[in-house]
């Protein structure tokens, strides 16, 4: 019970503690900034781009099927500890929780929080870059390569967790970047790290060897007496404390099971071309193998050109960094220690991230994690490039315009390919978008009878927390009461209707689709694959009874309209 106060008090601590940092070093960044106007309008180039075509993309789910209801019907600052630490991604609900509060549990904002996340992450990102001196237009191209890539709208424009997660970890790395960049980072320093540290490995503990990775090149990188005052009492208290806190959270997130990442076999440069080829850069071209199935990637024609575009990437990646050493602008060990880190952290996702995907969109948010380093790979590729343009003339005329305009040409084919994905909806995304326009449009004074409390019904508690809901008819007259029809019982084994044939003349709001949802987990009832017919909505029952229009007892399988 101790460990559990310890562990989710530990999020809203470290969440100030994060915000409050990130404040003051936008503030300096924004006062030592030497060229404002052109660094505030890079941002935007890439900023309103990103969210504008996020907008244009449908609302998804962005999980497996029932993942995505069980997120949002948590309450981070209402639900027990323990209930809230059986979830893996325990800090993206607080953004939730934040979202509720403010909005008065709006499952729109939820949405819109998490379309707008990305500016952020692309304020962090840019800046970071700044930090390390990187140029204006180097900063903002790479910023684009991961933010308008088409990956990162398509997760935007979902109720899952995934905005919030890179928000999370590039905050954490910026962090570990202003250190870096500092003299000697003091305590406050060290707090905002391992503050950041703590809401990494309580979002997604996968990500945290990266930052012990890159916290390690900063200690090695100091001078002898730079690194003697780094470690100095208060810096060793502070360092102490962010041990026990991150390893009481990787006791609990790794004890059960720790290898559970590594569902199939090893196989490193298979899953790279798969994650940056296959998934990533070949859908971009219009080559991208077909589904189903993890151990399938495509034809081998589709399979070859994945490879050809991962590796062109590496090879455009190394070139660009070879011509900056050899000008010898910034041929020190701290590049090395960059490349070492880099390399390191491609070679490590290369090994957990497995292909999973059984239909496409998929394991979206798996594909954007993979290509965060390589965005801080082509920063350095292209700082090279453009130590070296500056050289001659000639070049250095070029060589913005040609980044702009690479910029722009990128932007406008993953806006295509993130366009041409709009018709690839799961059963999940189409009942999530339901229900956030049956929300907006909620009659007044109407309520939701909930069907019985059962452990396996993910939509209750949604519907408790999104909606004016009650447990038992009431006993005088209700002016109006509804019932909610899932497409659960229809799809998944084990499942008990709580409405029997619901008359299409008693829907308030329905809608009926053919299943489309393929999920590669079981859980607790085995999912159906045939593409059923379902009907979703909200049906009207009989005033202070359970019955419907047609006076029919809960207990059944809702009829098809």
């Amino acid at each position: 019970m101790a460990l559990d106060v310890i562990l989710y008090y530990s999020v809203p601590a470290c969440w100030a503690a994060v915000v409050f940092f990130l404040a003051q070093f936008a503030r300096r960044w924004h006062e030592s900034e030497p060229d404002r106007l052109r660094a505030w309008l890079a941002l935007a180039a890439v900023a309103v781009p990103a969210v504008a075509l996020s907008c244009f993309l449908p609302a998804r789910g962005g999980y497996d099927n029932n993942h995505d209801f069980l997120c949002l019907g948590r309450s981070f600052f209402s639900d027990p500890p323990r209930l809230l630490l059986n979830f893996k991604e325990l800090s993206p609900l607080f953004t939730d929780g934040l979202s509720d509060i403010l909005s008065g549990n709006s499952l729109s904002a939820i949405l819109w929080k998490n379309r707008l996340l990305p500016v952020l992450s692309i304020f962090v990102f840019f800046t970071g870059l700044r930090r390390l001196r990187a140029g204006i237009t180097v900063s903002a191209v790479s910023a684009a390569l991961l933010f308008l890539n088409f990956l990162s709208p398509l997760n935007a424009s979902s109720f899952s967790t995934t905005s919030a997660n890179v928000f999370i970890w590039l905050v954490s790395l910026l962090a570990l970047i202003d250190a870096y960049a500092s003299p000697v980072p003091g305590p406050a320093a060290l707090a905002w790290i391992i503050s950041s540290m703590v809401i990494v490995i309580s979002s997604r503990f996968e990500f945290l060897p990266v930052n012990l990775l890159a916290f390690a090149a900063l200690a090695a990188l100091m001078p002898a007496k730079e690194r003697e005052n780094f470690f100095k009492p208060a810096n060793l208290a502070l360092m102490a404390c962010g041990i026990y806190l991150i390893g009481l959270w990787a006791v609990h997130e790794l004890g059960s099971d720790p290898g559970r990442q590594l569902g199939m076999p090893l196989n490193p440069l298979k899953h790279f071309i798969y994650q940056l080829g296959a998934r990533n850069l070949a859908v971009i071209a219009g080559a991208a193998p077909p589904y189903p199935g993890p151990q399938d990637t495509g034809a081998p024609s589709a399979a070859s050109l994945s490879a050809v575009f991962s590796y062109l990437f590496i090879l455009s990646a190394f070139t660009g960094i070879a011509a900056g050493l050899r000008t010898g602008a910034w041929k020190n060990k701290r590049t090395t220690a960059a490349l070492i880190v880099l390399t390191a952290w491609i070679v490590y996702f290369s090994v957990i991230f497995v292909p999973l995907d059984f239909y496409p969109l998929h394991f979206i948010r798996h594909q954007l994690y993979f290509f965060v380093p390589f965005a801080f790979l082509s920063a350095l590729a292209l700082a090279g490039l453009e130590s070296a343009a500056l050289r001659k003339e000639r070049f250095k005329r070029a060589f913005y315009p040609l980044c702009w305009a690479a910029a722009g040409t990128y932007a406008a084919l993953n806006a295509a390919a993130a366009l041409g994905l709009n018709g690839e909806l799961r059963t999940n995304d189409r009942e999530l978008a339901f229900l956030m326009e049956a929300q907006r449009a909620w009659p007044a004074g109407c309520r939701v009878l909930l069907s019985q409390p059962d452990r396996l019904d993910t939509r209750r508690p949604l519907l408790e927390k999104y909606f004016p809901a009650v447990s038992a008819p009431p006993a005088g007259r209700e002016k109006c009461l509804m019932a909610y029809v899932s497409p659960e019982p229809r799809i998944f084994t084990g499942r008990k209707a709580p409405y029997p044939d619901l008359a299409p003349s008693a829907a308030w709001r329905s809608i009926t689709f053919n299943h489309a949802f393929y999920t590669a987990f079981s859980g607790s009832g085995e999912e159906t694959t045939e593409p059923v017919p379902l009907t979703v909505g909200f049906f009207r029952l009989e005033s202070g009874s359970g019955r419907t229009s047609r006076g029919v007892q809960p207990g059944g399988t809702p009829a098809e309209k």
